[in-house]
Protein backbone atom coordinates (compact mmCIF):
# COMPACT_ATOMS: atom_id res chain seq x y z
CA UNK A 1 0.00 0.00 0.00
CA UNK A 2 1.31 3.23 -1.26
CA UNK A 3 0.56 6.43 0.88
CA UNK A 4 -2.64 8.45 -0.39
CA UNK A 5 -4.62 10.46 1.97
CA UNK A 6 -3.21 13.11 4.20
CA UNK A 7 -0.57 15.02 2.83
CA UNK A 8 -0.84 13.22 -0.66
CA UNK A 9 -4.22 14.16 -0.83
CA UNK A 10 -3.58 17.82 0.03
CA UNK A 11 -0.90 17.98 -2.70
CA UNK A 12 -3.27 16.40 -5.49
CA UNK A 13 -5.86 19.03 -4.68
CA UNK A 14 -3.63 21.95 -4.81
CA UNK A 15 -2.13 20.66 -7.77
CA UNK A 16 -5.60 19.98 -9.11
CA UNK A 17 -6.81 23.55 -8.31
CA UNK A 18 -4.15 25.08 -10.71
CA UNK A 19 -5.01 22.82 -13.26
CA UNK A 20 -8.70 23.14 -12.93
CA UNK A 21 -8.80 26.69 -13.85
CA UNK A 22 -6.77 26.81 -17.14
CA UNK A 23 -9.55 23.89 -17.95
CA UNK A 24 -11.97 26.20 -20.48
CA UNK A 25 -14.60 23.19 -21.76
CA UNK A 26 -15.63 20.35 -20.18
CA UNK A 27 -13.70 16.93 -20.66
CA UNK A 28 -15.61 14.46 -22.85
CA UNK A 29 -16.83 11.53 -20.18
CA UNK A 30 -18.02 8.36 -21.21
CA UNK A 31 -19.58 5.36 -19.15
CA UNK A 32 -20.37 2.10 -20.39
CA UNK A 33 -21.19 -1.18 -18.97
CA UNK A 34 -18.82 -3.21 -21.83
CA UNK A 35 -20.14 -6.44 -20.74
CA UNK A 36 -16.76 -8.23 -20.77
CA UNK A 37 -16.80 -10.50 -18.46
CA UNK A 38 -16.98 -13.76 -20.70
CA UNK A 39 -15.33 -11.52 -23.63
CA UNK A 40 -11.54 -11.98 -24.73
CA UNK A 41 -9.48 -8.72 -24.98
CA UNK A 42 -9.13 -8.28 -28.21
CA UNK A 43 -12.94 -8.30 -29.13
CA UNK A 44 -13.21 -5.90 -26.40
CA UNK A 45 -10.66 -3.71 -27.70
CA UNK A 46 -12.17 -3.94 -31.32
CA UNK A 47 -15.94 -3.10 -29.49
CA UNK A 48 -14.45 -0.35 -27.84
CA UNK A 49 -12.85 1.54 -30.50
CA UNK A 50 -15.59 0.50 -32.90
CA UNK A 51 -18.36 2.52 -30.12
CA UNK A 52 -15.42 5.50 -30.56
CA UNK A 53 -15.91 5.77 -34.18
CA UNK A 54 -19.53 5.52 -33.95
CA UNK A 55 -20.23 8.08 -31.06
CA UNK A 56 -17.09 10.21 -31.46
CA UNK A 57 -13.82 11.13 -29.65
CA UNK A 58 -14.04 11.12 -25.72
CA UNK A 59 -11.36 11.76 -22.95
CA UNK A 60 -12.24 9.57 -20.26
CA UNK A 61 -13.92 6.22 -20.46
CA UNK A 62 -15.41 4.76 -17.28
CA UNK A 63 -16.06 0.68 -18.18
CA UNK A 64 -18.04 -1.68 -16.05
CA UNK A 65 -17.97 -5.40 -16.33
CA UNK A 66 -14.24 -6.13 -17.01
CA UNK A 67 -12.36 -8.96 -15.28
CA UNK A 68 -9.03 -7.63 -15.54
CA UNK A 69 -5.99 -5.51 -16.00
CA UNK A 70 -4.90 -7.19 -19.36
CA UNK A 71 -8.19 -6.60 -20.71
CA UNK A 72 -8.15 -2.68 -19.72
CA UNK A 73 -4.64 -2.17 -21.41
CA UNK A 74 -5.92 -3.51 -24.53
CA UNK A 75 -8.73 -1.14 -24.93
CA UNK A 76 -6.11 1.85 -24.24
CA UNK A 77 -3.93 0.73 -26.36
CA UNK A 78 -6.42 -0.01 -29.39
CA UNK A 79 -8.40 3.49 -28.74
CA UNK A 80 -4.65 5.22 -28.10
CA UNK A 81 -5.05 5.99 -24.38
CA UNK A 82 -1.88 6.05 -22.59
CA UNK A 83 -3.60 6.53 -18.58
CA UNK A 84 -5.66 3.48 -17.28
CA UNK A 85 -6.65 2.30 -13.55
CA UNK A 86 -8.49 -0.75 -12.77
CA UNK A 87 -10.28 -1.88 -9.63
CA UNK A 88 -9.07 -4.70 -7.13
CA UNK A 89 -12.55 -5.57 -5.60
CA UNK A 90 -12.68 -9.48 -6.34
CA UNK A 91 -10.28 -12.72 -6.77
CA UNK A 92 -9.34 -13.26 -10.66
CA UNK A 93 -11.91 -15.38 -12.66
CA UNK A 94 -8.93 -18.46 -12.50
CA UNK A 95 -9.22 -18.51 -8.25
CA UNK A 96 -13.32 -17.76 -8.25
CA UNK A 97 -14.23 -19.96 -11.78
CA UNK A 98 -16.84 -17.59 -12.47
CA UNK A 99 -16.83 -14.74 -14.60
CA UNK A 100 -19.74 -12.79 -12.50
CA UNK A 101 -17.41 -13.35 -9.08
CA UNK A 102 -14.34 -11.29 -10.74
CA UNK A 103 -16.13 -8.17 -12.09
CA UNK A 104 -13.99 -5.07 -11.72
CA UNK A 105 -14.89 -1.25 -12.97
CA UNK A 106 -11.80 0.54 -14.45
CA UNK A 107 -10.98 4.36 -16.01
CA UNK A 108 -9.12 5.36 -19.01
CA UNK A 109 -8.35 8.80 -19.63
CA UNK A 110 -5.80 10.69 -22.06
CA UNK A 111 -5.04 12.80 -19.02
CA UNK A 112 -2.35 11.46 -16.52
CA UNK A 113 -3.10 9.88 -13.52
CA UNK A 114 -1.90 11.59 -9.73
CA UNK A 115 -3.32 9.23 -7.67
CA UNK A 116 -5.74 5.81 -7.28
CA UNK A 117 -7.61 4.74 -4.53
CA UNK A 118 -10.65 2.08 -4.19
CA UNK A 119 -13.18 1.30 -1.54
CA UNK A 120 -13.41 -2.25 -1.47
CA UNK A 121 -16.28 -3.79 0.40
CA UNK A 122 -16.56 -7.09 -1.24
CA UNK A 123 -13.75 -8.64 1.51
CA UNK A 124 -13.52 -10.14 5.06
CA UNK A 125 -11.44 -7.23 6.33
CA UNK A 126 -12.98 -3.67 7.20
CA UNK A 127 -11.90 -2.35 4.16
CA UNK A 128 -12.10 -5.00 1.35
CA UNK A 129 -9.14 -7.02 1.15
CA UNK A 130 -5.25 -5.99 0.92
CA UNK A 131 -5.43 -5.90 -2.68
CA UNK A 132 -4.68 -2.42 -3.98
CA UNK A 133 -5.99 -1.34 -7.69
CA UNK A 134 -3.71 -1.24 -10.53
CA UNK A 135 -2.98 1.34 -13.09
CA UNK A 136 -0.85 1.74 -15.86
CA UNK A 137 1.55 3.88 -14.13
CA UNK A 138 3.11 1.90 -10.88
CA UNK A 139 4.90 4.77 -9.76
CA UNK A 140 1.08 6.59 -9.24
CA UNK A 141 0.28 6.32 -5.51
CA UNK A 142 -2.76 3.62 -4.75
CA UNK A 143 -4.41 2.74 -1.75
CA UNK A 144 -7.41 0.65 -0.69
CA UNK A 145 -10.09 2.81 1.90
CA UNK A 146 -11.64 2.11 4.65
CA UNK A 147 -14.65 4.71 5.17
CA UNK A 148 -16.09 2.78 8.12
CA UNK A 149 -19.52 2.27 6.57
CA UNK A 150 -22.11 -1.33 6.78
CA UNK A 151 -25.23 -2.20 6.50
CA UNK A 152 -27.33 -3.35 9.38
CA UNK A 153 -28.58 -6.81 10.35
CA UNK A 154 -25.30 -7.70 9.12
CA UNK A 155 -25.59 -7.76 5.35
CA UNK A 156 -22.65 -8.01 3.51
CA UNK A 157 -21.82 -4.78 1.12
CA UNK A 158 -21.34 -5.32 -2.62
CA UNK A 159 -18.18 -3.99 -4.78
CA UNK A 160 -17.88 -0.28 -3.65
CA UNK A 161 -15.72 2.33 -5.79
CA UNK A 162 -12.54 3.20 -7.88
CA UNK A 163 -11.48 6.52 -7.39
CA UNK A 164 -8.63 8.71 -9.69
CA UNK A 165 -7.15 11.72 -9.79
CA UNK A 166 -6.33 13.03 -12.89
CA UNK A 167 -4.01 15.62 -13.57
CA UNK A 168 -5.98 18.32 -14.57
CA UNK A 169 -8.08 18.55 -11.25
CA UNK A 170 -10.83 16.15 -11.60
CA UNK A 171 -11.08 13.38 -9.41
CA UNK A 172 -13.45 10.30 -11.43
CA UNK A 173 -15.48 7.87 -9.45
CA UNK A 174 -16.29 4.36 -11.05
CA UNK A 175 -18.65 1.94 -9.82
CA UNK A 176 -20.99 -0.74 -10.50
CA UNK A 177 -23.92 -1.17 -7.82
CA UNK A 178 -26.28 -4.09 -7.14
CA UNK A 179 -28.45 -4.93 -9.24
CA UNK A 180 -32.13 -6.01 -9.00
CA UNK A 181 -32.42 -8.30 -11.56
CA UNK A 182 -35.80 -7.17 -12.06
CA UNK A 183 -37.10 -7.52 -8.82
CA UNK A 184 -39.17 -4.70 -6.89
CA UNK A 185 -40.16 -4.15 -3.71
CA UNK A 186 -39.59 -6.91 -0.67
CA UNK A 187 -37.76 -8.89 -2.98
CA UNK A 188 -35.85 -6.07 -3.85
CA UNK A 189 -34.86 -4.18 -0.44
CA UNK A 190 -31.90 -5.86 0.28
CA UNK A 191 -30.57 -4.80 -2.79
CA UNK A 192 -31.38 -1.48 -2.35
CA UNK A 193 -29.43 -1.58 1.01
CA UNK A 194 -26.08 -2.47 -1.08
CA UNK A 195 -26.81 0.54 -3.37
CA UNK A 196 -27.88 3.15 -0.57
CA UNK A 197 -24.19 2.02 1.31
CA UNK A 198 -22.36 2.45 -2.32
CA UNK A 199 -23.88 5.86 -2.47
CA UNK A 200 -22.87 6.95 1.10
CA UNK A 201 -19.59 5.84 0.34
CA UNK A 202 -18.77 7.99 -2.22
CA UNK A 203 -20.81 10.71 -1.11
CA UNK A 204 -18.54 10.36 1.52
CA UNK A 205 -15.26 10.67 -0.02
CA UNK A 206 -16.12 12.90 -2.74
CA UNK A 207 -17.24 15.57 0.14
CA UNK A 208 -13.50 15.80 1.06
CA UNK A 209 -12.49 16.41 -2.72
CA UNK A 210 -14.99 18.61 -2.85
CA UNK A 211 -14.08 20.68 0.63
CA UNK A 212 -10.46 21.03 -1.37
CA UNK A 213 -12.14 22.95 -4.17
CA UNK A 214 -11.64 19.53 -6.89
CA UNK A 215 -13.91 18.81 -8.89
CA UNK A 216 -15.67 15.13 -9.09
CA UNK A 217 -17.45 13.08 -11.91
CA UNK A 218 -19.30 9.94 -11.02
CA UNK A 219 -19.91 7.49 -13.38
CA UNK A 220 -21.23 4.07 -13.78
CA UNK A 221 -23.98 1.19 -14.11
CA UNK A 222 -26.16 2.06 -10.87
CA UNK A 223 -28.73 -0.20 -11.51
CA UNK A 224 -31.43 2.63 -10.56
CA UNK A 225 -33.16 4.76 -12.02
CA UNK A 226 -33.08 8.74 -11.24
CA UNK A 227 -35.49 10.32 -8.51
CA UNK A 228 -39.33 10.41 -10.22
CA UNK A 229 -38.42 8.03 -13.06
CA UNK A 230 -39.82 5.16 -10.28
CA UNK A 231 -41.73 4.32 -7.75
CA UNK A 232 -38.81 2.28 -5.79
CA UNK A 233 -36.74 5.76 -5.88
CA UNK A 234 -36.78 7.40 -3.34
CA UNK A 235 -36.29 11.28 -2.48
CA UNK A 236 -35.69 11.35 0.96
CA UNK A 237 -33.67 8.72 3.21
CA UNK A 238 -35.56 9.15 6.40
CA UNK A 239 -39.36 8.31 4.88
CA UNK A 240 -39.20 4.67 3.32
CA UNK A 241 -42.41 2.88 1.97
CA UNK A 242 -41.17 0.13 3.60
CA UNK A 243 -42.00 -3.03 3.14
CA UNK A 244 -43.68 -2.68 0.04
CA UNK A 245 -43.92 -1.61 -2.44
CA UNK A 246 -48.17 -1.48 -1.99
CA UNK A 247 -47.30 1.43 0.80
CA UNK A 248 -46.31 3.58 -2.00
CA UNK A 249 -47.84 6.13 -4.46
CA UNK A 250 -51.11 7.91 -3.57
CA UNK A 251 -50.43 7.95 0.05
CA UNK A 252 -47.01 10.20 -0.67
CA UNK A 253 -44.78 7.83 0.79
CA UNK A 254 -41.57 8.16 -0.66
CA UNK A 255 -39.78 5.31 -2.33
CA UNK A 256 -37.73 2.32 -1.00
CA UNK A 257 -34.23 3.06 -2.82
CA UNK A 258 -32.22 6.71 -1.47
CA UNK A 259 -29.23 5.92 -3.24
CA UNK A 260 -29.56 8.63 -5.75
CA UNK A 261 -31.00 11.32 -2.94
CA UNK A 262 -27.90 10.54 -0.62
CA UNK A 263 -25.51 11.12 -4.07
CA UNK A 264 -27.43 14.53 -4.69
CA UNK A 265 -26.84 15.75 -0.79
CA UNK A 266 -23.62 16.62 -2.31
CA UNK A 267 -22.57 20.01 -2.15
CA UNK A 268 -20.43 22.42 -4.50
CA UNK A 269 -22.87 22.30 -7.66
CA UNK A 270 -23.91 18.61 -7.78
CA UNK A 271 -25.71 17.71 -10.93
CA UNK A 272 -26.68 14.25 -12.40
CA UNK A 273 -26.22 14.81 -16.17
CA UNK A 274 -28.26 11.64 -16.69
CA UNK A 275 -31.41 12.34 -15.28
CA UNK A 276 -33.23 13.16 -18.65
CA UNK A 277 -31.60 10.35 -20.29
CA UNK A 278 -33.67 7.34 -21.86
CA UNK A 279 -33.43 3.61 -20.57
CA UNK A 280 -29.66 2.73 -21.16
CA UNK A 281 -30.14 -1.31 -20.59
CA UNK A 282 -30.85 -3.13 -23.59
CA UNK A 283 -31.20 -6.46 -22.57
CA UNK A 284 -34.89 -5.63 -21.12
CA UNK A 285 -37.88 -4.05 -20.11
CA UNK A 286 -36.44 -2.40 -16.35
CA UNK A 287 -38.73 0.53 -16.44
CA UNK A 288 -38.61 4.30 -17.79
CA UNK A 289 -34.94 6.12 -17.05
CA UNK A 290 -31.55 5.50 -17.41
CA UNK A 291 -29.65 2.98 -15.46
CA UNK A 292 -26.40 4.38 -16.06
CA UNK A 293 -25.36 7.39 -14.91
CA UNK A 294 -22.91 10.48 -14.89
CA UNK A 295 -23.29 13.15 -12.25
CA UNK A 296 -20.67 15.88 -11.57
CA UNK A 297 -19.96 18.27 -8.77
CA UNK A 298 -17.62 21.27 -7.59
CA UNK A 299 -16.30 24.19 -9.46
CA UNK A 300 -15.97 22.02 -13.28
CA UNK A 301 -19.53 21.18 -12.95
CA UNK A 302 -20.78 23.82 -14.95
CA UNK A 303 -19.10 23.33 -17.42
CA UNK A 304 -20.49 20.11 -18.34
CA UNK A 305 -24.07 19.83 -20.69
CA UNK A 306 -26.63 17.11 -20.24
CA UNK A 307 -25.95 13.38 -21.07
CA UNK A 308 -27.05 11.28 -23.61
CA UNK A 309 -27.42 8.14 -25.07
CA UNK A 310 -27.54 6.06 -28.05
CA UNK A 311 -30.70 5.09 -29.17
CA UNK A 312 -30.20 1.55 -30.55
CA UNK A 313 -33.51 -0.67 -32.34
CA UNK A 314 -32.04 -3.84 -30.75
CA UNK A 315 -30.92 -5.62 -27.69
CA UNK A 316 -26.94 -5.70 -28.21
CA UNK A 317 -24.51 -1.82 -29.08
CA UNK A 318 -21.24 -3.46 -29.78
CA UNK A 319 -21.09 -6.54 -28.10
CA UNK A 320 -22.72 -4.81 -24.87
CA UNK A 321 -26.45 -5.17 -23.73
CA UNK A 322 -26.10 -1.63 -22.35
CA UNK A 323 -25.56 1.75 -24.19
CA UNK A 324 -22.96 3.94 -23.12
CA UNK A 325 -23.89 7.29 -21.32
CA UNK A 326 -21.75 10.59 -22.63
CA UNK A 327 -21.24 14.51 -22.01
CA UNK A 328 -18.79 17.30 -22.54
CA UNK A 329 -18.35 19.90 -24.76
CA UNK A 330 -19.17 19.07 -28.34
CA UNK A 331 -21.84 17.27 -26.75
CA UNK A 332 -25.10 18.63 -26.81
CA UNK A 333 -27.73 16.26 -24.30
CA UNK A 334 -29.06 14.56 -27.71
CA UNK A 335 -29.47 11.27 -28.36
CA UNK A 336 -27.12 9.28 -31.08
CA UNK A 337 -29.84 7.82 -32.92
CA UNK A 338 -29.36 4.26 -34.31
CA UNK A 339 -32.18 3.24 -36.85
CA UNK A 340 -30.94 -0.97 -36.76
CA UNK A 341 -29.45 -2.96 -33.86
CA UNK A 342 -25.40 -2.42 -34.26
CA UNK A 343 -23.65 -5.46 -34.46
CA UNK A 344 -26.77 -8.33 -34.63
CA UNK A 345 -26.17 -11.09 -32.75
CA UNK A 346 -26.20 -14.63 -34.85
CA UNK A 347 -28.00 -17.15 -34.73
CA UNK A 348 -24.63 -19.42 -33.41
CA UNK A 349 -24.10 -16.58 -30.53
CA UNK A 350 -27.64 -16.26 -29.28
CA UNK A 351 -26.92 -20.14 -28.66
CA UNK A 352 -24.00 -19.88 -27.06
CA UNK A 353 -25.26 -16.60 -24.88
CA UNK A 354 -28.34 -19.10 -24.01
CA UNK A 355 -25.31 -22.01 -23.22
CA UNK A 356 -23.75 -19.74 -20.70
CA UNK A 357 -27.06 -18.38 -19.11
CA UNK A 358 -28.23 -21.92 -18.45
CA UNK A 359 -24.42 -22.52 -16.53
CA UNK A 360 -24.65 -19.23 -14.88
CA UNK A 361 -28.11 -20.06 -13.43
CA UNK A 362 -26.84 -23.72 -12.00
CA UNK A 363 -23.39 -22.10 -10.68
CA UNK A 364 -25.80 -19.50 -8.96
CA UNK A 365 -27.74 -22.36 -7.63
CA UNK A 366 -24.78 -24.08 -6.33
CA UNK A 367 -23.62 -21.20 -4.88
CA UNK A 368 -27.35 -20.84 -3.09
CA UNK A 369 -27.19 -24.60 -1.52
CA UNK A 370 -23.58 -24.26 -0.15
CA UNK A 371 -24.85 -20.91 1.65
CA UNK A 372 -28.10 -22.36 2.56
CA UNK A 373 -26.04 -26.22 4.24
CA UNK A 374 -23.77 -23.23 6.23
CA UNK A 375 -26.40 -21.82 8.12
CA UNK A 376 -28.00 -25.32 8.99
Amino acid sequence: MKPYLGTLLASVMASGLMASTALAEAPRVMTWNINGGEQDKDILADNAFEMMLDIGDFDILVIQEVISSQQVSEIAEKIGFEHWAISDFSPPIEVTGKWFASLEVAVVSRTPLVAVAEWDTTGRLPNGDPYDPLSSDPSVPTESLDLGLTIVDGERPSRGFLRVDLEDGLSVYATHWKSSRGASGDDDLVNAAKRENNARGIAQNAAIVLSHGGSVIIAGDLNIQPIGKHERVGSDPDVDCKPSLNNCGAGGIDGYDDSMAILSDLENGYRLLSAEVPPTYLGGNFGPGAIDHIAVAGPLAGLFPEAATVSVAGTTYFGSDHSPVFSGAGTDGQDIVRTTAVAPVSDADRAAKSRRLIQEIRDRLNILEQMANETQ
